[in-house]
C-alpha cells in the first residue's frame, strides 16, 4: 500500500489521483506520530448527507465540498508503476545512439 499526502481546501470539490491507483483504500487524517485522527467514509451517492467521497475517472471527488482547510492521506494500492521508461545511457563517442524500445525491433 502507498501513502499520499491530500491537501483538502475549502470549497474544493475535485482532486486528481496520482496515475497508478488501483483502488483506494482510506482517506484520513494523522497526527505527527501517523496515528489516526479521523477518516472519511464512502456512502452510498443516494444518501441525504452525500456520499462523502467517491472517485470519477482520476479524480477524488468529495461531496458535500469541504467547508475548511484539512491535511489528509490517501492510502491506496498501486495499479502498477507509471514511470514510462527506465533507462541508464553513456556516450562514449560521437556517433549517433538508438535506443530500442522493444524486444522485437531489430538494430540496423
Amino acid at each position: 500500500m502507498v501513502r499520499t499526502a491530500l491537501s483538502i481546501v475549502k470549497d474544493t470539490e475535485h482532486y486528481q489521483l496520482p496515475p497508478n491507483v488501483g483502488e483506494l483504500m482510506r482517506v484520513a487524517e494523522y497526527d505527527d506520530n501517523k496515528r489516526m485522527i479521523s477518516e472519511i467514509i464512502p456512502r452510498s451517492e443516494y444518501n441525504p448527507h452525500g456520499p462523502n467521497w467517491m472517485i470519477e475517472g482520476n479524480m477524488l471527488t468529495f461531496r458535500p465540498t469541504p467547508e475548511y482547510n484539512r491535511s489528509m492521506e490517501i492510502v491506496y494500492i498501486p495499479n502498477g508503476d507509471f514511470l514510462p521508461h527506465y533507462s541508464a545511457m553513456v556516450v562514449k563517442s560521437w556517433m549517433p545512439a538508438r535506443l530500442r524500445l522493444s524486444p522485437q525491433e531489430r538494430q540496423t
